[in-house]
């Protein structure tokens, strides 16, 4: 079951390769996995009375293979849900990717993200 505040909406993302990233409390945070690096995190949404659309930003690209999203709000009724979809346009557009300048910061100290 995806972590989270009992009875609040959960997402999370599940690589091929066994690391999961996850948001935190109620969709308004998010969560890095100190074992992997693996974060989500929300980057804005919109709504209507029908409608909810919300955009993440995912760390780091995906692995080639299944990309599983998992949702579930059980205040809501609604179950935990997951689909799967195949990583291979995240990982083809991010070889596209160009870097516009260089990340010279110093790297962090051993053992922290």
């Amino acid at each position: 079951m995806l972590p989270g505040p009992p009875g609040a909406p959960r997402f999370g993302v599940g690589f091929a390769d066994g690391r999961k990233a996850v948001l935190g409390a109620a969709l308004g945070g998010s969560a890095i996995d100190r074992a992997t690096g693996a974060a989500l995190h929300p980057m804005g949404s919109s709504h209507s009375q029908r409608r909810w659309e919300g955009r993440f930003w995912l760390w780091p690209l995906p692995p080639p293979g299944p990309l599983t999203l998992a949702f579930a709000w059980p205040d809501e009724g609604v179950d935990e849900a997951t689909v799967e979809i195949d990583a291979a346009p995240l990982v083809a557009a991010g070889a596209r990717a160009r870097e516009l300048w260089p990340d010279d910061r110093p790297p962090p100290p051993s053992g922290e993200r």
